[in-house]
């Protein structure tokens, strides 16, 4: 939504390459995951009157299979909040109670099962069990993602598999279109302090608005 905002990891800075001869270059920051849970907890009581609500996943991609049907697909380790969030009804079932429970997309099920009335079945992920709590109702897909050809996990199940316990990504809802620039400044504030950073120039993630990618969008369909 044009209210949004992503946090991702990884930032720019500038580092001397030879000290010697003084020059400088721009290298990018820490491309591995490296947003925590403490930072989605201290971005969530920001204030309410600037932002909303927060929410999280960390995301890769994984095989499922089931039988003979096997497939490659994002698979997303979320915070509890993130079908609330993103306004995801399900078609059956239940979200995700244990580290075993699986949501998955319309189009996952029917790869792996041939129908949408799947709940309790099982199937694996990279070799681990896992069973189907709830099905996805058929979500809207955008340029960035497609929910319904995804899996979601609980965030503590990602973590154990992807032996880490870092997200890929924080998304925050400022309240209104108004409060976007403010509800970025509040998250990056948030987010210098919990990384320990005192030169915004080495900041080790990204924040970026709806506004900012259609902006990006532009300038690359201007350089075609």
């Amino acid at each position: 939504g044009s209210t949004n905002l992503t946090v991702t990891s990884g930032g720019m800075y500038s580092a001397a390459s030879n000290l010697e001869s003084g020059n400088r270059e721009i290298r990018p920051i820490a491309l591995t995951n490296n947003l925590t849970q403490t930072d989605l907890n201290e971005i969530q009581k920001i204030s309410k009157s600037i932002v909303a609500d927060a929410t999280a996943s960390v995301t890769t991609s994984v095989v499922v299979k089931s039988g003979d049907n096997e497939e490659r697909v994002n698979l997303l380790g979320v915070a509890s909040n993130l079908f609330e969030f993103n306004n995801y009804s399900l078609v059956g079932g239940d979200y995700l109670i244990s580290d075993s429970d699986a949501v998955i997309g319309s189009n996952v099920a029917q790869y792996l099962f041939g129908t949408v009335d799947v709940v309790g079945r099982s199937f694996d992920i990279q070799g681990v069990e896992f069973n189907v709590s709830g099905v996805l109702s058929v979500q809207n897909e955008s340029s960035f993602r497609d929910p319904n050809n995804q899996v979601y996990i609980k965030d503590s199940a990602a973590f154990s598999m992807l032996g880490s316990s870092n997200y890929s990504s924080i998304i925050v809802r400022a309240v209104s279109e108004d409060m976007v620039d403010s509800a970025k400044t509040e998250v990056e504030n948030v987010l210098l302090r919990t990384h320990s950073i005192t030169d915004k120039k080495t900041e080790d993630f990204s924040i970026t608005s709806a506004k900012d990618l259609l902006s990006a969008t532009n300038n690359i369909i201007n350089m075609l």
